[in-house]
């Protein structure tokens, strides 16, 4: 494969790695904050308009998160099986690496 293939292919799997960590830091790292504090007011029971309250912003995060989480080539979200694959190495759709050799 001549180098602009694979420094193209490089370049798609870095993409989607940035992309990745902008995901986790701005939609699933506190989507799940909300989601762990909402299990922390149910164990000492909490009002259920409180519970209500935690739970809906994140799960507004999570789900905004998740519709932007998608392969920077064949626009669909990664797929492993029957579910969604949080680090893969290729698109179970179209095959493009997404993580390059080193990246973990």
């Amino acid at each position: 494969m001549p180098a602009s293939g694979t420094d193209y292919i490089r370049e798609r799997a870095e993409s989607f790695q940035r992309l990745r960590k902008r995901l986790l830091a701005w939609y699933f790292v506190p989507g799940m904050a909300f989601f762990l504090i909402d299990i922390a007011t149910i164990v000492f029971n909490a009002s259920g308009s409180l519970q209500l309250l935690l739970f809906f912003p994140g799960f507004i995060l999570m789900s905004a998160g998740a519709t932007k989480y998608r392969c920077p080539t064949c626009d669909r979200i990664p797929t492993e099986g029957d579910g969604i694959e949080f680090n893969p190495e290729k698109c179970g759709n179209c095959g493009t690496v997404l993580r390059w050799k080193n990246e973990v």
